[in-house]
């Protein structure tokens, strides 16, 4: 079957843990998400002083991973967000350094410069409605975040607009989180009242399960004998 790369990012802020870690570490454990074979890596919840995401495209080639799974946590998703978008900017008011906020992630690029992800390969209009279907709340985003989200998916896309012969032909794909009970700085009775929502580790599990169904069999993805 497939190989899979996973990223997700450690705890930030007030979190006592991040989603996407929690998630990984599951997967970490089992090896596998549905039929696909996975590898697994987490980064620091910050900016970088290097290329992730060309490091991220390095390690899927010398893992011989078929794709990248990025997640991410975003307290304020009501259920899985598949992000297509990135901007060439880092800003958030509470967990970016005061002197980074309003750089770009690449210097190369004009501020605010936006770069979109080709995820047909996934077929994500499918995923959705599957995933849906299934109750595992699943939708679209137009922001990334300010964050080290957005950065490393604007890294990503800037490594395979530079680089295409080496990098274009790893489909990719980042997927916000909401949190799971574990993460929550507060009680729950709480943070529903400031209008969100927490989903269980094996319902996000399951929608990434449903994500990976589709590529094989619609795409004839190449397959390994790991």
């Amino acid at each position: 079957g497939m190989k899979i790369l996973i990223t997700s990012f450690g705890k930030f802020g007030r979190y006592p843990a991040n989603s996407s870690e929690i998630v990984a570490r599951t997967l970490t454990q089992r090896r596998r998400l549905g039929s696909c074979w996975v590898v697994c890596e987490t980064f620091p919840a910050d900016i970088p002083s290097y290329d992730r995401g060309r490091a991220v495209l390095d390690l899927a080639i010398q893992e011989e991973a078929d794709a990248i799974v990025m997640l991410g946590m975003a307290s304020d998703r009501h259920g899985l967000s598949i992000e297509p978008r990135a901007v060439n900017r880092v800003f958030h008011p509470i967990y970016c350094q005061p002197e980074i906020n309003g750089t770009p992630v690449d210097k190369n690029l004009e501020l605010g410069h936006e770069l979109q992800d080709d995820i047909e390969w996934w077929n994500p209009d499918r995923f959705v409605n599957d995933a849906n279907a299934a109750g595992i709340r699943t939708l679209w985003s137009v922001d990334a975040g300010g964050f080290c989200c957005n950065h490393l998916l604007f890294q990503v896309l800037a490594a395979k607009c530079a680089d295409p012969e080496r990098y274009r032909r790893i489909p990719s794909i980042f997927i916000h989180l909401p949190c799971t009970p574990e993460t929550l700085p507060e009680t729950k009775e709480e943070f529903r009242g400031r209008g969100k929502i927490t989903m269980e580790a094996d319902n996000l599990l399951q929608g990434l399960e449903i994500l990976v169904r589709f590529p094989s069999s619609r795409h004839g993805a190449v397959t390994r004998n790991h």
